[in-house]
């Protein structure tokens, strides 16, 4: 899933906008649908855009209302381009709410249709959540980098089978087999230092994004000197994510904090625009 560069940049508009429904509702997500009203040729992608209300200790001090303020919390190219037909915004807060609208693009945003009409909801509790058959997940809040080592260190990886069958199965194992071969060793490994990894690992995890100064801050807690005794635990548990990262298969800048995510944020996306950025000569 990928965010415009530029945010909703304006392109020439040209014709309606899709018609835009809200089809199911969590504490963290949203499910959208559209539908195009009138011809979409033409169209190479769509975009989503969503704003939220600003909770009130977060406006703005000297504002002359007490009117809500909106804030724009990302646009979204949608993934599929001009069959794409739906999309699922992550990474909401509960009981907040939020404003989204769509709008079809041309190749280079050549032109784009009107921006649909736009939908506010408010997202549920965690508790109304649940008990309408959502489950709060840690990937909910991870990127996929941050999923990866996740599955890693935490979650269930199982061992690629072989079977005895040569004329069925080829001797050479896959690279997805190859890959899981790889992670259940180190988990092994890593099991066998530390013990067992819990929910904690993953809570470590999250933990990393405050983190501004790469492993090495992680590891010391942001001190620069010290290592206090009721701190051993966490440090076995930030230790093994740090090993388990520096054993896969990672790009270079992970590990340290190109994302200003912590040293374990990495999206594709992001790595593009900030080689674009240097190429052009940015920062």
């Amino acid at each position: 899933l990928s965010e415009s560069a530029d945010g909703p940049s304006e392109a020439r508009a040209v014709g309606r906008g899709p018609r835009l429904f809200l089809d199911r509702l969590g504490s963290q997500t949203a499910e959208l649908s559209w539908v195009p009203l009138g011809s979409d040729e033409g169209a190479a992608s769509y975009e989503v855009e969503v704003r939220g209300y600003r909770a009130r200790s977060q406006r703005a001090a000297a504002s002359a209302t007490d009117e809500p303020e909106l804030e724009s919390l990302g646009c979204f190219l949608v993934p599929g381009g001009s069959s794409a037909r739906s999309y699922v915004l992550r990474r909401l807060r509960p009981l907040r709410c939020h404003r989204v609208r769509c709008r079809a693009l041309a190749t280079d945003r050549a032109w784009s249709s009107a921006w649909s009409t736009e939908l506010s909801f408010k997202t549920l509790s965690v508790e109304a959540a649940r008990r309408a058959g959502y489950q709060v997940k840690s990937d909910g809040f991870l990127a996929p980098s941050e999923q990866r080592l996740r599955m890693t260190v935490v979650g269930k990886v199982e061992r690629a089978s072989v079977t005895e069958d040569l004329h069925t199965a080829s001797l050479v194992p896959s690279a997805s087999e190859a890959a899981q071969l790889r992670s259940q060793v180190l988990r092994e490994e890593l099991d066998e230092a530390f013990g067992p990894a819990n929910a904690e690992t993953v809570k470590e995890l999250l933990n990393a994004r405050y983190c501004q100064g790469g492993w090495d801050d992680f590891l010391r807690f942001g001190l620069r000197h010290g290592r206090p005794k009721e701190e051993q635990e966490r440090r076995r548990q930030r230790m093994r994510l740090v090993l388990a990262s520096q054993n896969l298969d990672q790009p270079p800048c992970v590990g340290q904090n190109a994302w200003s995510m912590g040293p374990f944020y990495y999206e594709e996306q992001g790595r593009s625009a900030l080689e674009a950025a240097a190429r052009h000569g940015g920062a």
